[in-house]
C-alpha cells in the first residue's frame, strides 16, 4: 500500500503548476503519511537519516549514496511502524524531483521546489527537532531558483554559523559573493569535493 501511495504522488507532481494544488499535494503526502506511520517527536530515525544522507550525498567529495543507506531507506518505506515518516516520503518526492529536472529541465517548478523544501523544514520545527543541515542547503537552491536572492543570502549566513564545514554551504558562500577567502578554502581544503570540481576555481 505504501508503494502504491507513494508512486501515484510521485506520477502526480509533474502535473501541477497553481500554488492551491502544490498546497495541496504536498498535504496530502504530509496527511497520508500521518495517517498510515506513527508520529514520535522523540524519534530522532529521520533526523539522524537526514544527516546521513547529507553526508553522503552532499558533504563526501563522491557525493555518491551508499548501499547501505539506500537499504536502510527501502526496508524503513517498507515499513508501518517507521516513524514519522511524512518526513521520509517529502524527502523522496523531493529527490525525485530533482532527478526529473535534471534529467528534462524544462519540469521545472521553483514554486514546487521551494515549498516541498519548506515542508520539510516545518515538519521538523513542528516535531521541536533541529532543522538537518542539508534542508538548509536545498532552502538556499530553492530560493536563488526562485530569484529570492536576498533572502538566500541572510540563509547563507545563518547556515555558515551553524554548519562551518558544510562544503556545500561555503560553495554557496562563494557564488554568492565571490570571496576570494571562502575560494581559496574551498581550493585548499576542498579541491576534490564534487561541488568544488562544477565550480572549476582557479
Amino acid at each position: 500500500m505504501k508503494k502504491i501511495l507513494t508512486i501515484a504522488l510521485l506520477m502526480f507532481f509533474g502535473t501541477i503548476s497553481a500554488q492551491n494544488e502544490i498546497d495541496e499535494y504536498i498535504n496530502t503526502i504530509i496527511v497520508e503519511s500521518k495517517n498510515t506511520n506513527p508520529v514520535d517527536a522523540k524519534d530522532l530515525t529521520m533526523k539522524n537519516l537526514f544527516d546521513q544522507f547529507y553526508n553522503e550525498v552532499l558533504q563526501d567529495e563522491s557525493g555518491q549514496i551508499s548501499e547501505d543507506l539506500l537499504n536502510k531507506i527501502t526496508v524503513m518505506v517498507e515499513s508501518l511502524s517507521t516513524k514519522n515518516m511524512q518526513l521520509m516520503n517529502l524527502l523522496l518526492v523531493f529527490q525525485d524531483y530533482i532527478n526529473e529536472v535534471s534529467e528534462n529541465p524544462s519540469s521545472l517548478n521553483s514554486e514546487f521546489q521551494l515549498k516541498i523544501v519548506e515542508a520539510m523544514e516545518n515538519e521538523f520545527i513542528n516535531l521541536k527537532q533541529d532543522v538537518p543541515v542539508i534542508i538548509y542547503v536545498y532552502k538556499i537552491e530553492a530560493l536563488q531558483t526562485n530569484e529570492k536572492f536576498d533572502e538566500s543570502d541572510k540563509l547563507i549566513e545563518v547556515a555558515l554559523k551553524k554548519f562551518p564545514n558544510s562544503v556545500p554551504i561555503k560553495a554557496y558562500k562563494f557564488l554568492a559573493t565571490e570571496d576570494e577567502n571562502v575560494k581559496n578554502d574551498l581550493i585548499k581544503n576542498h579541491p576534490n569535493h564534487w561541488f568544488v570540481k562544477q565550480l572549476d576555481l582557479k
